[in-house]
Protein backbone atom coordinates (compact mmCIF):
# COMPACT_ATOMS: atom_id res chain seq x y z
CA UNK A 1 0.00 0.00 0.00
CA UNK A 2 1.78 3.23 -0.89
CA UNK A 3 -0.75 5.64 0.62
CA UNK A 4 -1.57 7.53 -3.03
CA UNK A 5 2.22 7.89 -3.25
CA UNK A 6 4.28 7.88 -7.08
CA UNK A 7 6.29 4.90 -7.67
CA UNK A 8 8.71 6.26 -9.98
CA UNK A 9 12.60 5.60 -11.14
CA UNK A 10 11.75 1.54 -11.04
CA UNK A 11 13.58 -0.20 -13.95
CA UNK A 12 10.63 -2.52 -14.50
CA UNK A 13 7.66 -4.65 -12.79
CA UNK A 14 7.27 -8.24 -13.46
CA UNK A 15 4.84 -9.93 -11.31
CA UNK A 16 5.79 -13.25 -9.33
CA UNK A 17 5.06 -15.70 -11.75
CA UNK A 18 6.13 -14.09 -15.10
CA UNK A 19 3.15 -13.76 -16.61
CA UNK A 20 3.59 -9.75 -17.09
CA UNK A 21 5.29 -7.01 -16.81
CA UNK A 22 6.09 -3.83 -17.82
CA UNK A 23 9.84 -3.16 -18.95
CA UNK A 24 11.78 0.03 -18.20
CA UNK A 25 11.02 0.70 -22.40
CA UNK A 26 7.37 1.05 -21.65
CA UNK A 27 6.65 -2.60 -22.94
CA UNK A 28 3.06 -4.04 -21.44
CA UNK A 29 3.55 -7.61 -21.68
CA UNK A 30 0.14 -9.47 -20.53
CA UNK A 31 -1.79 -12.29 -20.89
CA UNK A 32 -5.24 -10.55 -21.16
CA UNK A 33 -6.11 -7.26 -21.54
CA UNK A 34 -9.70 -5.72 -20.63
CA UNK A 35 -9.92 -2.06 -21.32
CA UNK A 36 -13.10 0.12 -21.71
CA UNK A 37 -10.83 2.02 -24.60
CA UNK A 38 -7.81 1.33 -26.52
CA UNK A 39 -5.82 4.18 -27.71
CA UNK A 40 -3.12 3.42 -30.35
CA UNK A 41 -0.70 4.55 -32.86
CA UNK A 42 -0.06 0.97 -34.23
CA UNK A 43 -1.79 -1.93 -34.31
CA UNK A 44 -0.48 -5.06 -35.23
CA UNK A 45 -2.08 -9.02 -35.53
CA UNK A 46 0.48 -11.63 -34.44
CA UNK A 47 -0.14 -14.32 -36.68
CA UNK A 48 -0.44 -17.14 -34.43
CA UNK A 49 2.04 -20.06 -34.81
CA UNK A 50 -0.68 -22.75 -33.37
CA UNK A 51 -3.52 -22.91 -36.06
CA UNK A 52 -5.47 -23.39 -33.77
CA UNK A 53 -5.36 -19.61 -32.40
CA UNK A 54 -5.33 -18.10 -35.79
CA UNK A 55 -7.59 -15.15 -36.54
CA UNK A 56 -5.47 -13.93 -39.92
CA UNK A 57 -5.33 -16.52 -42.80
CA UNK A 58 -5.23 -16.77 -45.93
CA UNK A 59 -7.90 -18.78 -48.54
CA UNK A 60 -8.65 -18.89 -52.29
CA UNK A 61 -11.68 -19.31 -54.27
CA UNK A 62 -10.41 -21.64 -57.35
CA UNK A 63 -11.11 -20.33 -60.79
CA UNK A 64 -14.88 -21.25 -62.01
CA UNK A 65 -16.14 -21.58 -58.39
CA UNK A 66 -18.36 -19.39 -56.89
CA UNK A 67 -17.88 -20.46 -52.96
CA UNK A 68 -14.83 -21.64 -50.73
CA UNK A 69 -15.11 -22.50 -46.98
CA UNK A 70 -12.80 -21.53 -44.65
CA UNK A 71 -12.62 -24.17 -41.64
CA UNK A 72 -11.08 -22.19 -38.73
CA UNK A 73 -12.15 -23.27 -34.70
CA UNK A 74 -12.32 -19.49 -34.04
CA UNK A 75 -15.38 -18.76 -36.40
CA UNK A 76 -18.88 -18.36 -34.39
CA UNK A 77 -21.78 -16.78 -35.65
CA UNK A 78 -21.23 -14.02 -33.99
CA UNK A 79 -17.56 -13.08 -35.10
CA UNK A 80 -16.93 -10.37 -37.53
CA UNK A 81 -14.86 -11.38 -40.47
CA UNK A 82 -13.15 -9.10 -42.70
CA UNK A 83 -12.00 -10.21 -45.88
CA UNK A 84 -9.55 -8.69 -48.43
CA UNK A 85 -9.25 -9.90 -51.78
CA UNK A 86 -5.34 -10.04 -53.35
CA UNK A 87 -7.15 -9.05 -57.37
CA UNK A 88 -10.32 -7.57 -58.52
CA UNK A 89 -12.69 -10.48 -57.60
CA UNK A 90 -14.36 -9.40 -60.81
CA UNK A 91 -17.88 -9.67 -59.20
CA UNK A 92 -20.23 -9.34 -55.74
CA UNK A 93 -19.25 -11.57 -52.48
CA UNK A 94 -20.41 -11.93 -49.27
CA UNK A 95 -20.00 -13.85 -46.04
CA UNK A 96 -22.77 -16.81 -47.28
CA UNK A 97 -22.57 -18.51 -44.03
CA UNK A 98 -21.31 -18.30 -40.49
CA UNK A 99 -21.36 -21.10 -37.59
CA UNK A 100 -19.06 -22.78 -35.15
CA UNK A 101 -15.75 -23.28 -36.73
CA UNK A 102 -16.39 -22.22 -40.12
CA UNK A 103 -17.21 -19.44 -42.68
CA UNK A 104 -18.76 -19.76 -46.59
CA UNK A 105 -17.24 -17.19 -48.66
CA UNK A 106 -19.50 -16.73 -51.65
CA UNK A 107 -19.59 -14.92 -55.26
CA UNK A 108 -22.13 -13.74 -57.31
CA UNK A 109 -20.40 -15.45 -60.39
CA UNK A 110 -17.71 -17.74 -60.45
CA UNK A 111 -14.05 -16.56 -60.31
CA UNK A 112 -12.24 -15.76 -63.84
CA UNK A 113 -9.40 -16.68 -62.07
CA UNK A 114 -7.81 -18.20 -58.42
CA UNK A 115 -8.43 -15.27 -56.04
CA UNK A 116 -6.58 -15.51 -53.36
CA UNK A 117 -7.66 -13.06 -50.13
CA UNK A 118 -6.60 -12.70 -46.90
CA UNK A 119 -9.21 -12.78 -43.25
CA UNK A 120 -9.32 -11.49 -40.24
CA UNK A 121 -11.86 -13.08 -37.61
CA UNK A 122 -12.69 -10.58 -34.80
CA UNK A 123 -14.47 -12.18 -31.70
CA UNK A 124 -17.13 -10.30 -30.53
CA UNK A 125 -17.83 -10.68 -27.03
CA UNK A 126 -21.53 -9.90 -26.11
CA UNK A 127 -24.24 -9.65 -28.52
CA UNK A 128 -24.30 -7.40 -31.75
CA UNK A 129 -27.62 -5.38 -32.18
CA UNK A 130 -29.63 -7.24 -34.52
CA UNK A 131 -31.34 -3.90 -36.35
CA UNK A 132 -29.57 -2.83 -39.17
CA UNK A 133 -30.10 1.11 -39.84
CA UNK A 134 -31.54 1.93 -42.91
CA UNK A 135 -29.92 4.66 -44.62
CA UNK A 136 -32.39 6.03 -46.79
CA UNK A 137 -34.80 6.68 -43.82
CA UNK A 138 -32.77 5.91 -40.58
CA UNK A 139 -35.84 3.38 -39.74
CA UNK A 140 -34.25 0.44 -38.56
CA UNK A 141 -35.19 -3.01 -40.34
CA UNK A 142 -34.12 -6.78 -39.79
CA UNK A 143 -31.32 -8.27 -40.69
CA UNK A 144 -32.33 -11.05 -43.34
CA UNK A 145 -31.20 -14.51 -42.10
CA UNK A 146 -28.26 -16.14 -43.91
CA UNK A 147 -28.67 -19.35 -45.94
CA UNK A 148 -26.69 -22.46 -45.46
CA UNK A 149 -24.00 -22.92 -48.43
CA UNK A 150 -21.52 -25.31 -48.84
CA UNK A 151 -17.71 -25.98 -49.49
CA UNK A 152 -14.99 -28.21 -49.46
CA UNK A 153 -11.87 -27.55 -47.01
CA UNK A 154 -8.71 -27.81 -48.99
CA UNK A 155 -6.29 -29.84 -47.07
CA UNK A 156 -2.70 -29.25 -46.57
CA UNK A 157 -0.56 -26.24 -47.88
CA UNK A 158 -0.67 -22.37 -46.92
CA UNK A 159 -4.01 -22.00 -47.70
CA UNK A 160 -7.38 -22.87 -45.46
CA UNK A 161 -9.99 -23.31 -48.49
CA UNK A 162 -10.50 -24.03 -52.01
CA UNK A 163 -13.09 -23.59 -54.20
CA UNK A 164 -16.17 -24.93 -54.61
CA UNK A 165 -20.16 -24.28 -54.97
CA UNK A 166 -21.77 -23.93 -58.30
CA UNK A 167 -19.55 -23.50 -61.32
CA UNK A 168 -20.10 -21.54 -64.05
CA UNK A 169 -19.86 -22.35 -67.80
CA UNK A 170 -18.49 -19.79 -70.50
Amino acid sequence: DFKDSVLSNVAAIISTNGSWGVTSDGVLVAQRIEAKEVVADKFSVKAAFDAAERAVGVGRIQAGYDATLIMNPLVTSDSVIIVTFETNPGANWWIEEKQQGQFMLKMAQGAHVDQKFTYWIVPITGTLDTAVTDSGTGTPETAPPTESGSGTPETGGGETGSGSGTTETP
